[in-house]
């Protein structure tokens, strides 16, 4: 079997030429497998169509494969058969015309063109009008590409290309410098030998030693390059003892040297690869795997926004216990108000003399009555005042011993009265020099601490004692022997919210809002331990998105200015999440928060 001569296959489509196939083996498979040595993706071509047999150049047999629709050696269906040069092959439906390089048979009833006997050389041998035109070129509008193959044997060792527009040369030889490395002595010369050519016109020149024989292959034929030789349609080379021949395109060469192998051809250059189009460069699988994957993405991530919240902030008894510590808060907020505006009109009536006693008065062993108006029968009126003045009296006495005027809470409503006139004891009733607001002699320590706001009630050591001042109000001056002020733990006070936009009811954002109380306290008490008169005022800020996020959580204003407690209760306010307003639209709320440090 041989596997080293060169067919080739010029396969048709109609009468155009599509493409040429060269190759070398034994056995050559032909079908639509992809591991065929010569595949046809056409539907009138089986799987396994047919064989090439290569026993030597003389000896290349077709064999059918049992293929569907046949296979035609000069249009005459076959099943096994010898192929010469120039014999038309159908596969099915594709026709290919096959050229065998080295081959000197001719089918029966041809001509043959060339005498390739070895010994017998001579003009007379070749026909010159059987010569092609080796002149002749196609220009298919990139250029030709002057191509070398270098085999050892069946294996390729060396491969190279020469464009017509870089003239360039590809050597063989002995030394490192050559392109491909061959045994020594083959070549007429020591130096690397010029095996092809490029030069500068755009020639394409293969130079052959003249020791050298091989097979040129042009338009289906063969031709011995001894006969070429003869026929003169090789120049004398630029190295010594050597030919060159120009080949066009098309032309393809086979030189043996030795151990080696070259195939030198001249192909048409393919042309530059236009460029992929952005549709070419996307890879569609990984872009759908990419967009297969963000949709996932954006499923999960709605399906978690749709989880409802956990079953502790529907709690109804927290509802409840969280709604009446804000009804708490809000109430001891108004009760402050509305004790600080007391306070503030009884600081004006300190240190006043109380409308008990008279210290224009000489007399001091007098009883209390109420002055009043005059009018009716006087025994009647005055027996009357007596009456309601000892009940005061008494009222006043089961106060004091009950622990309600401690300066806390504000003394026992005493009515529409005017005042007392008397003493605490007496015969008679009238009018008595006061000093301390009960009209009685007070001399002692005086009422005990800030009387504002209270009963006055000199010279018994109560909380509230003093001068008292008119109706029964004043400021006591000094100490009390009775109770001490304790301090009282720190307090968070949220005040009157103001809601903008949305639809989220007032209760129902104060609910949220104070759900983390706790932590409001601890971010203030912790910055209570560095200052301890820390107090003031903050409003927050607050944007909540139609679904129930808070966006926003900053310091509208502050009078604490303590940057810690501000980001503290920013941040806390930030996890909180609201129910989403009916709506949908976004809600801004402004909550102030007053703190107050309890010293």
């Amino acid at each position: 079997m041989d596997s080293n001569t060169p067919i080739r296959f010029e396969i048709f489509a109609g009468h155009q030429i599509v493409r040429t196939e060269v190759l070398m083996g034994a056995s050559l498979k032909i079908g639509k497998l992809s591991s065929h040595s010569l595949r046809f993706d056409d539907p009138s071509v089986s799987r396994l169509h047919a064989e090439l047999e290569v026993r030597n150049p003389n000896e290349v047999i077709l064999k059918d494969l049992g293929s569907d629709q046949g296979t035609f050696l000069n249009n005459e269906p076959v099943m096994r058969s010898k192929l010469f040069t120039g014999d038309r092959v159908r596969f099915g439906g594709v026709e290919c015309i096959v050229t065998i390089a080295g081959q000197t048979a001719r089918r029966p009833g041809t001509e043959q063109v060339i005498q390739t006997s070895a010994s017998a050389r001579g003009p007379a041998q070749v026909s010159r009008k059987s010569l092609p035109n080796f002149d002749a070129e196609v220009d298919r509008g990139y250029g030709k590409v002057l191509q070398v193959l270098g085999l050892f044997g069946t294996s390729v060792i060396s491969y190279g290309h020469l464009y017509e527009s870089e003239p360039d040369v590809f050597t063989i030889g002995f030394g490192v410098d050559a392109d491909c490395v061959v045994n020594p002595g083959v070549l007429p010369t020591a130096d690397a030998f010029p095996l092809a050519e490029v030069t500068d016109g755009g020639a394409m020149l293969v130079h052959i030693p003249d020791n050298i024989n091989g097979e040129v292959m042009l338009d289906g034929k063969v031709f011995d390059l001894n006969g070429l030789r003869d026929a003169g349609r090789m120049s004398r080379g630029r190295v010594p003892d050597s030919s060159s021949l120009a080949l066009p395109l098309r032309a393809r060469c086979r030189l043996t040297i030795g151990e080696f192998s070259f195939l030198v051809a001249v192909i048409p250059h393919p042309g530059s690869a236009p460029p992929l189009t952005l549709s070419d460069r996307i890879d569609p699988p990984l872009i759908a795997s990419i967009g297969g994957v963000a949709i996932f993405m954006v499923m999960i991530f709605t399906l978690l926004s749709l989880i409802p919240q956990s079953p502790e902030s529907l709690d109804l008894d927290r509802l409840a216990a969280l709604n009446r510590f804000i009804e708490i808060s809000l109430e001891a907020e108004e009760k402050i108000e509305e004790k600080k505006n007391g306070e503030d009109g009884a600081k004006k009536a300190a240190d006043d003399e109380g409308a008990m006693g008279k210290k224009e008065s000489l007399e001091q062993n007098k009883k209390y009555q109420i002055k009043g108006t005059d009018a009716g029968d006087p025994s009647v009126i005055a027996a009357r005042k007596q009456e309601v003045a000892q009940n005061v009296v008494d009222e006043i006495f089961s106060s004091m011993d009950s622990g309600l005027l401690d300066g806390n809470e504000s003394a026992v409503a005493l009515g529409a009265l005017e005042g007392f006139t008397g003493n605490q004891t007496g015969e008679m009733a009238g009018n008595a020099f006061g000093v301390g607001g009960l009209g009685g002699v007070g001399t002692g320590t005086g009422g005990g601490g800030d009387g504002v706001g209270s009963f006055g009630l000199g010279g018994l050591s109560t909380v509230g004692g003093g001068g008292g001042g008119r109706g029964g109000k004043g400021y006591g001056s000094g100490a009390s022997n009775i109770g001490r002020k304790r301090r009282r733990k720190p307090k968070i006070i949220p005040l009157a919210a103001k809601i903008d936009g949305g639809n989220l009811p007032r209760d129902v954002v104060r609910r949220v809002i104070m759900s983390r109380a706790g932590a409001y306290q601890s971010c203030y008490e912790r910055q209570l331990q560095v200052k301890r008169d820390l107090n003031g005022k903050i409003e927050m800020k607050i944007i909540i998105s139609g679904q129930g996020k808070v966006l926003q959580s900053v310091v509208a204003r502050s009078t604490m200015n303590n940057p810690k407690v501000e980001r503290c209760i920013a941040g806390n306010i930030k996890k909180l999440r609201f129910p989403a307003p009916k709506n949908g639209k976004m809600v801004k709320v402004r909550y102030p928060f007053r703190f107050k440090s309890g010293g």
